[in-house]
């Protein structure tokens, strides 16, 4: 374990603060210059002197830093713990993998996607969830702790991420510790079992069997390192695109299915690409609308309102004082 637990911070610190002092800022300037162009016609002049005002600014660098601070101190430490749980070994692969053929009406839920495998698919899947799941994650984020217009939900969404990270990616992942279906014959023995998928990803020289390999060879060495950590259950990718789909829906409905949809993708492109059981993604679904239930309506529970219903409603605990008041 020597070395995992919170390693090497250069990798995270500069590769944050290029994204969000650089990049995010750069896409924020030009995706507003354009809204104003062709949405906002005859009130450039007021549109612009709104988006470079004091408020509007001081809320960008306020929402960067904050952006720096969840990136680099949180992304860091839950890669750490995430390290250090996968390098005490992983002993529900066996039992996750009976589970989801078990729930597949008994076969495992690659066996189904199998006919769909080709180097085309695997290249457009791959692409989605590495690339435009991280854009949009990333993006929905800033856009929250930088925009004005988010100010009504920035602090639940935030500790809802918090929370999200913490209790999906680490607490439950280090009760039931799992590799997944990529690693499951170097950690059980039984190369047999997803012989054919490995036969696909390695077959085709993907990026997602390069990194695979890279993340067991980091785990065989106990070296931290960008992404270090090898943890299946539950899945994060399912889990925050979960989150960000059920804050869409409070935006708009039409949102929410959108995002629900696409966390579906995201789940069946979890299991095709070998990283995670069916089961993960169930799991990381549940548990995110636990958390995002609790932080939305939970506050609500112990407002003077709420404790006057209970106390009223309870034999002998009638309250005259809340009762009149």
């Amino acid at each position: 374990m020597s070395g995992m637990l919170f390693g090497d911070y250069s990798d995270y610190v500069r590769g944050c603060v290029i994204l969000c002092c650089l990049v995010l800022p750069y896409v924020s300037l030009i995706l507003g210059v354009i809204r104003i162009t062709f949405r906002l016609r005859g009130r450039h002049r007021l549109a612009y002197r709104y988006m470079f005002s004091p408020r509007r600014l001081s809320r960008m660098v306020a929402g960067t830093l904050l952006m720096v601070l969840i990136l680099v101190l949180f992304e860091e430490m839950f890669t750490s713990i995430k390290s250090a749980f996968s390098n005490s070994g992983f002993g529900y692969d066996a039992a996750f993998a009976n589970i989801d053929k078990f729930l597949h009406f008994g076969h495992a839920p690659v066996k189904w996607l199998l006919p769909a495998q080709s180097d085309l698919a695997l290249r457009i899947i791959e692409f989605n969830y590495d690339e435009v799941w991280v854009t949009i994650w990333l993006g929905m984020l800033y856009w929250i702790v930088t925009s004005p217009r988010a100010d009504g939900v920035r602090i639940r969404y935030c500790l809802t991420f918090f929370l999200v990270w913490a209790m999906v990616g680490n607490v439950a992942a280090g009760l039931f510790p799992t590799a997944g279906p990529a690693f499951y014959g170097l950690v059980t023995g039984d190369m047999s079992r997803f012989a054919k998928l490995h036969a696909f990803l390695d077959g085709s020289s993907s990026a997602t069997a390069l990194t695979q390999r890279y993340l067991w060879s980091l785990h065989q060495q106990g070296i931290s390192g960008l992404g270090a950590g090898i943890s299946a259950f539950p899945s994060m990718h399912v889990a925050i695109t979960a989150m960000g789909s059920l804050f869409m829906a409070e935006r708009h409905p039409r949102l929410g299915v959108i995002g629900a949809v696409y966390t579906g993708v995201i789940m069946v492109s979890s299991v095709y690409l070998g990283w995670h059981y069916a089961i993960d993604g169930y799991v990381a679904v549940l548990m995110t609308i636990g958390i995002y239930s609790a932080m939305r309506y939970g506050p609500a529970l112990f407002t003077l309102p709420a404790v006057r219903r209970v106390l009223q409603g309870v034999p002998g605990r009638r309250s005259p004082g809340l009762a009149e008041a």
